[in-house]
């Protein structure tokens, strides 16, 4: 039978100090295994170490070798070894199938020590401590008599230079240290590698408005990468200006054009920005759309630009509601307009979409394969005399009505010389020269 564990094997070659000791320690820390017998296990490796001439060599290789786990699986304790040991200041050369895959290093001024993997994003006064080598090795030292420990608690041992061990068997331990969830299970782009992007800023609009995220579970700073986990994915990039990763905490954009993102990317991004109020960073957004250099984009840019300065400009005032709805039936509005047959048919296509949304508890769907839907802005509705009232009974909400916002579910229907507004949730449409009389679609 072939050996279905081979093409998983890999080689570490440790430079920088890093002992034998150590290394086990900090391995088990940052891939959540655990040391034992001189190795360290994990769900689906199993790692051995040896000391070289000018090297601690660490070996990875399957803990069920004819039972390969799923691909995200494997790599996610991979990349954490490598992330814990770059991060420790060690300089690693990594050999096996996937090696080129994994994050690259090179040596730093930085102190050698075991520093807890996924602390960049923390203030400092949330990380980890770092531990010098030293302390480490007396406290494994020490650890199979006890004597210079104590017990604080279920399996946690104190050393008394401050180090904690938690200790499974009289065999099996590691630093007691409480990683995230994310180091058990990662997936990636890895088929891709690093993606390229101009800047921190554009790095961070693309996790947290296109991706939706919330603050990451950590962040691993690299020579050549750039690692964010989120969850149980991490996303890797690669950042061209390198001085924007100076303040996590400022948007910095650089100076060239973004990498990564389109006009439409960075022109949703505006929209997510503006929905939020953001009208500063939404423009900002423009910006980066139009540094883009696609001509073809040049009008929308435009058009979104104008939008959001208009909201910018935009000083909320306090609206009356407006005078009292007339409502109406389907065959008053024929009576005014005519038109029975296809107002009667639309009529039954909006009944029908209403129930069918309430049956099945989803939202109703715009019937655009019947009706036009034109962007109507605030500033339109409020000339033609519709009423925050009348935005109720339309099911647009109860406030004002703001100039710059734009309605993409108001319907507009041609019959003859006359224009109908209205929308398919509320079931009312209205002749645009009467907004306060509403006419109600019958239900089939």
């Amino acid at each position: 039978m072939p050996d279905l564990g081979a093409s998983w094997e890999h080689r570490f070659e440790v430079r920088g100090g890093l002992g034998l000791v150590v290394a086990r320690e900090l391995a088990a820390v940052v891939v959540g295994g655990w040391v034992e017998k001189e190795e360290v296990g994990e769900g689906s490796f199993i790692f051995s170490f040896a000391e070289r001439s000018s090297c601690v060599e660490i070996r990875a290789r399957l803990r069920h070798p004819q039972s390969p786990p799923e691909r995200f699986r494997g790599l996610t304790p991979l990349y954490n070894l490598m992330a814990g040991l770059l991060e420790a200041g060690c300089q690693v050369r990594a050999e096996g199938v996937w090696a080129e895959k994994l994050p690259k290093g090179q040596a730093t001024p930085r102190t050698l020590a075991l520093r807890p993997i996924f602390q960049h994003n923390l203030p400092p006064e949330e990380r980890h401590p770092e531990l010098s080598l030293a302390r480490v090795e007396e406290a494994v030292r020490d650890l199979p008599g006890r004597v210079d420990y104590t017990h604080e608690g279920d399996r946690v041992f104190r050393h008394a230079n401050g180090i904690a061990m938690q200790v499974l068997t009289s065999k099996a331990h590691r630093i007691a240290w409480s990683e995230p969830p994310s180091c058990r299970l990662m997936t990636d782009y890895f088929d891709q590698g690093p993606r390229p992007v101009s800047s921190w800023g554009e790095l961070w609009m693309g996790y947290w408005v296109n991706l939706g995220r919330g603050l990451p579970a950590a962040l691993h700073l690299f020579p050549e990468e750039v690692g964010l986990v989120s969850d149980v994915y991490v996303h890797r990039y690669r950042v061209a200006d390198r001085s924007t990763l100076q303040n996590f905490s400022e948007l910095n954009f650089g100076q060239g054009p973004p990498l990564l993102y389109s006009p439409d990317n960075w022109l949703g991004f505006a929209r997510q920005c503006g929905d939020r109020g953001d009208y500063v960073m939404a423009l900002r957004c423009c910006e980066l759309a139009r540094k883009c250099g696609r001509s073809e984009a040049a009008d929308r840019i435009a058009v979104a630009e104008a939008h959001w300065r208009d909201w910018q400009a935009y000083i909320s005032q306090i609206q009356e509601a407006g005078p009292e709805i007339s409502i109406r039936s389907l065959a008053d509005l024929i009576d005014v307009v005519g038109f029975a047959d296809r107002l009667r048919l639309i009529s039954e296509e909006i009944a029908w979409e209403i129930y069918d949304a309430e049956s099945y508890r989803r939202p109703t769907r715009l019937l655009d394969h019947l009706l036009d839907y034109p962007v109507r802005t605030g500033r339109e509705l409020l000339a033609a005399g519709v009423t925050p009232r009348v935005m109720k009974w339309l099911g647009l909400g109860e406030g004002g009505i703001a100039p710059p916002e734009r309605y993409q579910t108001i319907f507009q229907l041609r019959c003859g010389e006359w224009t109908l507004w209205g929308t398919v949730i509320s079931g009312y449409m209205f002749i645009r020269e009467e907004p306060l009389v509403l006419y109600k679609m019958s239900m089939p």
